[in-house]
């Protein structure tokens, strides 16, 4: 393939219109190569987009993370906010771990108790890896939730917090 420079709005305004899973796939790959935080808001699009298919939101939120600047972080728990629950957004908080001088711990402990198990351990995990005090008695519930996916990645944050204290 040749080098050719990408519009960003251009390539925007398809986003916002493209539903084509193989299409937007091809328009994400343009955007591997971010030109700074610019194509942040294009990204955005996609994963807030229900109607794009779980492999290109997903993505799109890896390409929106590693596009991220330390003063832009905060726009990750505000992404985090507008996402359905579901694999995604359990995604997009596991990606909050990467950004420890966020003040995430509230936000992640309305998530334990979300419909979606996998939403819930991903809230759980992260809790344990920042060692959050809003974790620890929430933790005790979830040791005993009816999802095995959940109980497990409530294990290993109980033993930090255990470790933690001793």
């Amino acid at each position: 393939r040749e080098q050719v420079p990408v519009d960003l709005n251009v390539l925007g305004r398809w986003l916002r219109e493209e539903q084509d899973p193989e299409r937007v796939g091809v328009m994400l790959e343009s955007l591997r190569d971010p030109r700074g935080g610019d194509a942040l808001p294009h990204l955005e699009l996609v994963i807030v987009d229900a109607r794009q298919s779980s492999a290109n939101r997903l993505t799109a939120l890896a390409l929106f993370v590693r596009g991220l600047r330390e003063e832009q972080a905060g726009s990750l728990p505000n992404l985090a906010e507008r996402l359905e629950d579901g694999p995604i957004l359990a995604e997009a908080l596991r990606s909050l771990s990467k950004f420890r001088n966020l003040a995430i711990a509230p936000r992640l402990a309305t998530r334990l108790d979300s419909p979606k198990a996998v939403v819930r351990a991903a809230a759980i995990e992260v809790l344990g890896e920042l060692r959050a005090d809003e974790g620890r008695e929430p933790l005790l519930r979830l040791l005993a939730d009816q999802d095995p996916q959940v109980r497990r990645a409530a294990e290993a944050p109980f033993n930090m917090i255990l470790e933690a204290r001793s």
